[in-house]
C-alpha cells in the first residue's frame, strides 16, 4: 500500500464529485457537494378500524362422507340451505392425490418446508415437541464471556474475523480483543461512535467519530489506515455522527448524525485509493438506524414518529422517488439485513419485530414483545435466527426463528443489552451489557447467575447446523 502525505483540496481545485481523500492520508481536507431534497413519503393503506362489525355468515362446516378407495372422510364447506335434497354420489379419486395427503404435520403452525429446521432449533435449545423446555434434554447452547475487558460504556462492537472490535468511552478508543485468549491485541485512539467491518472482508473496518473524523483501516495493522479524514472540513455540518453502514458491494458507506442528516461516501480502493462525497439528505424526522437492501439498490432508514416508518431511498442519490412502509405503531428504531438476502428486519418502540421482503416490500411475519423497546437486533450468518435486546423494560436477550417467528431462547440479563453482533461465519453471538446498571458491590451470584465480576461482553455459542 503506497503512502500518501497530507491532502489539501480546495473548492477551486475539485468539482462536487472529485476525490475527497487518499489512502493513508492523515486529517486530509475533503470537498464535495451536499444535495438537500426531501421526497414525499408514500402512505400505506389504512388498516381496518378497531371495532368494525364482523361479517355475518350462514356457513357452517358439515362432514360428508366421500367414497374413495381408502374410505377417507373429507370436510366440505357448504351453504346450509343447499343441503336439502342433495344426494352425495361416489367420487373416483386417486389415493395418491395430493389433496388426500393434506397434513401429516406434527405442528399445524409450521410450514412443512420448515418443519425439519424447527426440529433442529428445538433440539439445540432443549425444547420438547409441545414447545416447552425439556429439562431432561441438555441444550446445545453454550454461554461464555470475553475475559480481560474492563467494564466501561461501549459505543459500538463488531466482529473482525474471530476477534472483536470494540469502541468504548473509556480507554484508547477502538480495541481489538482476542476472544479466545481474553487479551487486547491492538488499539486505535479516538472516540468512535460507530464501527462496522467490510461485508466482503472482515479484516477491514470503517469507523466514524462524534467530532467528524472518518477512518477506514486494516485491523491486522495498528499503524496504517486506508483513509483517515476530518469530514467537518468539507462542511461544518458533517459532525455529531452516530451511525454508519456498508453497502453489500463494499463500494459505499452511509453515515447519519444527530441532526438527522444522511451522507453517502463512495470508496475506491486499490492503487489509487480515493474517497468521494456523494449525495446527502436532510430528514425532517428522527433518523435512527440504516441498512442497505441485499441488492444494494436502496437504503432503508428507520425513523421516529407516530406511526414509525421505514423510508426507502435510491442508494445512488437519496432523492425522489422515495418509498416508505409503515412498520410500527410508533418510532422505528433498529434495522438488520439477512446475510442471505431474503429479509430485512426492524424493531420499534412498540415492542414489535417485523420481518420484510425487501423486493416486494411486504411484511412476512412479526413478533410482539409487549412493553419493550427493541433498539438492537441482528441476523445470524445463515439468516435463520434473529437476536434482539431491549432498551427499556425487561432486561433480556432473545432469539427468534427468522422463518418461523417462534421464540427459542430468552436469557435474563443483569443489565440491558447495549449492542449485539453475530459472527460472520459461525453461530456465535456477542452482546454487551450496560455497565452503569451492573452493581460493583454484589458479592454473590444473583438469581440470574451474575455477580460483580460478570464480564461486560457475553457470548452465546450455538451449533452451526441450524
Amino acid at each position: 500500500m503506497s503512502k500518501v502525505t497530507n491532502v489539501d483540496l480546495d473548492d477551486d481545485a475539485v468539482s462536487d464529485d472529485e476525490v475527497l481523500a487518499a489512502s493513508n492520508g492523515v486529517n486530509g481536507d475533503v470537498s464535495g457537494a451536499n444535495g438537500d431534497a426531501n421526497g414525499d413519503a408514500t402512505m400505506g393503506e389504512a388498516p381496518l378500524a378497531a371495532g368494525d362489525a364482523p361479517v355475518q355468515s350462514d356457513l357452517r362446516v358439515v362432514q360428508l362422507e366421500v367414497a374413495t378407495e381408502d374410505t377417507l372422510v373429507a370436510p366440505l364447506l357448504v351453504e346450509t340451505d343447499t343441503l336439502d335434497g342433495i344426494i352425495q354420489e361416489p367420487v373416483d379419486m386417486d389415493a395418491d392425490d395430493e389433496v388426500l395427503q393434506i397434513g401429516d404435520m406434527q405442528d399445524p403452525w409450521i410450514d412443512p418446508e420448515l418443519a425439519e429446521q424447527n426440529e433442529r432449533m428445538e433440539k439445540a435449545f432443549g425444547i420438547d415437541g409441545e414447545g416447552e423446555r425439556d429439562r431432561e434434554v441438555k441444550p446445545s447452547v453454550e454461554k461464555g464471556a470475553v475475559e480481560g475487558f474492563k467494564r466501561c460504556s461501549i459505543y459500538a462492537m463488531d466482529w473482525a474475523g474471530d476477534k472483536l472490535l470494540v469502541a468504548a468511552k473509556d480507554g484508547p478508543g477502538i480495541r481489538l480483543q482476542d476472544v479466545e485468549k481474553g487479551v487486547e491485541e491492538r488499539t486505535w485512539s479516538g472516540e468512535w461512535m460507530s464501527i462496522r467491518t467490510d461485508p466482503n472482508n472482515p479484516f477491514v473496518a470503517a469507523a466514524v467519530a462524534w467530532n467528524g473524523k472518518f477512518k477506514l483501516f486494516d485491523t491486522r495493522q495498528a499503524s496504517q489506515s486506508v483513509f483517515d479524514v476530518d469530514l467537518k472540513k468539507t462542511s461544518p455540518s458533517m459532525r455529531d455522527f452516530l451511525y454508519l453502514c456498508w453497502s453489500p458491494d463494499s463500494k459505499n458507506i452511509a453515515l447519519s448524525n444527530r441532526n438527522d442528516q444522511i451522507y453517502l461516501l463512495g470508496l475506491k480502493k486499490g492503487e489509487s485509493n480515493c474517497l468521494r462525497l456523494g449525495s446527502s439528505k436532510n430528514m425532517n424526522m428522527e433518523v435512527n438506524q440504516m441498512v442497505y437492501s441485499p441488492s444494494g439498490d436502496s437504503l432503508w432508514v428507520a425513523t421516529g414518529g407516530n406511526p414509525g416508518k421505514l423510508h426507502i431511498f435510491p442508494s445512488d442519490s437519496l432523492q425522489t422517488p422515495e418509498r416508505s412502509v409503515t412498520a410500527h405503531n410508533w418510532t422505528a428504531i433498529s434495522l438488520a439485513c439477512d446475510p442471505t438476502g431474503r429479509y430485512i428486519c426492524s424493531g420499534g418502540a412498540d415492542g414489535l419485530i417485523t420481518v420484510w421482503d425487501p423486493h416486494q416490500l411486504q411484511c412476512m411475519r412479526c413478533f410482539l414483545h409487549p412493553g419493550q423497546v427493541i433498539d438492537k437486533l441482528d441476523f445470524n450468518y445463515q439468516g435463520t435466527l434473529i437476536a434482539w435486546g431491549t432498551g427499556a423494560g425487561e432486561r433480556s436477550l432473545n432469539l427468534m426463528g427468522a422463518n418461523t417467528a417462534i421464540p427459542y431462547h430468552q436469557d435474563l440479563t443483569p443489565a440491558t443489552v447495549t449492542h449485539l453482533r453475530w459472527h460472520g461465519s459461525k453461530n456465535v453471538l456477542a452482546y454487551s451489557l450496560n455497565a452503569s446498571q451492573m452493581s460493583e458491590d454484589r458479592p454473590h451470584r444473583d438469581r440470574r447467575g451474575y455477580n460483580k465480576d460478570t464480564p461486560i461482553i457475553q457470548l452465546l455459542k450455538l451449533p452451526d447446523d441450524l
